[in-house]
C-alpha cells in the first residue's frame, strides 16, 4: 500500500532540507545588514556599466573575396587579422569543382577545417593526384610550417578555413 500523497510530500521536504524545525544548537542565521550599502574600493575600481566587450562577428555576407592572380576558381577572404599583421589570423578560401591550389608553402604551421565539401590534400613538391587525401567537411589537419602541400577541389565545390599566427606569406613551390 503506498502512503498517501500529502505523507511524500512531508517526507520529501524533511530529506531535502525543508520543513525541519529548528533545534537547539543550530547557527542561527545571520542579520540582513539594515540601511543602503557601503561604498568599498572594490565597488569603485569596477568598471562603470555597458563597457564590457562584445565579440565583433564578421559574417560572411560581410567579407571581402578576392581571387589570387589568374586563379578565378579560388576566392579567399582574411576574415581576421592579415598576412603581414602579427597575431591570430583566419583565412577562408573557397574552391570552385576542379579547382587546384597549387604546391606552395608557408613559415607558420597552420590549423585547416573543412567547412563544406571535400578538399584534396596532399604533401610534397609536386602536385600528384594520387598522393592525395580526402578531407570531408569538419575534418581538421594541420599544414606545419614549410610543409609543401596542395589542394584540390576534385569532387565538387569546397570552402575551408586556415588559422594561423603572424606575421605569414607563401612561397611557390619547394
Amino acid at each position: 500500500m503506498r502512503p498517501p500523497l500529502p505523507l511524500l510530500l512531508v517526507a520529501l521536504f524533511v530529506t531535502i532540507g525543508f520543513g525541519r524545525p529548528v533545534q537547539a544548537g543550530d547557527p542561527l542565521p545571520e542579520a540582513a545588514p539594515s540601511g543602503p550599502p557601503e561604498s568599498s574600493a572594490a565597488s569603485a575600481s569596477e568598471p562603470p556599466p555597458n563597457t564590457t566587450p562584445v565579440p565583433l562577428p564578421l559574417r560572411p555576407a560581410d567579407m571581402n573575396w578576392a581571387s589570387p592572380s589568374g586563379q578565378d576558381a579560388i576566392r579567399e577572404s582574411w576574415m581576421m587579422g592579415g598576412e603581414a599583421l602579427a597575431g591570430p589570423y583566419a583565412l577562408r578560401v573557397r574552391l570552385t569543382a576542379g579547382a587546384r591550389v597549387p604546391v606552395h608553402r608557408h613559415p607558420d604551421d597552420r590549423v585547416v577545417t573543412v567547412l563544406a565539401g571535400t578538399v584534396h590534400a596532399g604533401f610534397g613538391g609536386i602536385f600528384d593526384e594520387t598522393r592525395t587525401v580526402a578531407m570531408q567537411t569538419g575534418t581538421v589537419f594541420l599544414v606545419p610550417a614549410d610543409e609543401s602541400h596542395y589542394l584540390w577541389a576534385r569532387d565538387g565545390d569546397a570552402e575551408y578555413q586556415e588559422n594561423g599566427v603572424g606575421p605569414t606569406g607563401q612561397s611557390r613551390g619547394w
